[in-house]
């Protein structure tokens, strides 16, 4: 509203019973699961459930391992977790990944990562998770998991555009990374596309406002970008833009 942007169908849900930065978020069966990130008092485990039916949140068995700038994404009637850092010094970055259960609510370590990563992405396309971005080593490389044979494939082709603090989503089969940041270049609005059918990367149109530590959303066949932040301006971001993959347009 200070920027002049009316609220219009924007409404107040019930807050999380924990409140914390740098989480992961995914939804699964109608409802969204909030994983980890930074607490009042520090790193967190914790892990609750949001039912948009009743509009009320579910404090579940925690992570296993309490990290913040971690991915979740799900699939197989699972939420899967990786990566993160696990310390508050950023220095510590964990290649681990879980899978949770929510009939049996139980946790279940699966394989580890190929390497540390944390502020990166990861969706589920047709039963299988992608892991792209973020910090750590060969940080531009796409990792695909299957639950199937709990192996890890490094052998795709890169992110071309490295970066951290991105957001991914899915659409029409394709996986979509919108914005983020590297080093001296600072908030990117770089969006790339990859197709699992061809294994290539396509560029899209910018997203109109450059941003990293941002999240997407699909909803009527549009990419809904919210929120994220500027370290070099000191500033978080209110902007909400779609965009139209038919026309390759973007709308605010």
């Amino acid at each position: 509203a200070a920027q002049g942007v009316a609220e219009g169908p924007w409404t107040r849900a019930a807050p999380m019973p924990t409140s914390r930065s740098e989480l992961a978020a995914a939804a699964l069966d109608g409802r969204i699961y909030a994983a980890g990130g930074i607490a009042q008092w520090g790193t967190t485990a914790a892990f609750e459930a949001y039912d948009p039916a009743t509009d009320r949140w579910e404090q579940l068995p925690p992570l296993p391992e309490a990290a913040h700038h971690l991915a979740a994404a799900a699939t197989d009637d699972r939420i899967y977790v990786t990566g993160g850092y696990t310390d508050l010094l950023f220095s510590e970055i964990t290649n681990r990944a879980w899978a949770y259960d929510p009939r049996a609510r139980t946790w279940t370590r699966i394989a580890d990562l190929p390497a540390p990563r944390a502020a990166h992405g990861m969706a589920a396309i047709e039963g299988k998770l992608y892991v792209v971005g973020g910090v750590g080593p060969d940080s531009k490389e796409l990792w695909i998991y299957d639950p199937a044979t709990n192996r890890w494939d490094a052998a795709r082709a890169a992110l071309p555009t490295e970066r951290e603090h991105l957001t991914v989503t899915v659409l029409g089969g394709k996986l979509y990374t919108v914005g983020g940041r590297w080093d001296e270049r600072g908030n990117l609005a770089v969006l790339e596309i990859y197709d699992p059918a061809t294994g290539r990367w396509t560029r899209g149109p910018d997203l109109p406002t450059p941003r990293s530590g941002l999240t997407a959303g699909v909803l009527d066949g549009h990419i809904h970008v919210t929120g994220g932040e500027s370290l070099s301006q000191g500033r978080t971001f209110g902007e909400h833009e779609a965009y139209d993959p038919t026309t390759a347009t973007w709308t605010p």
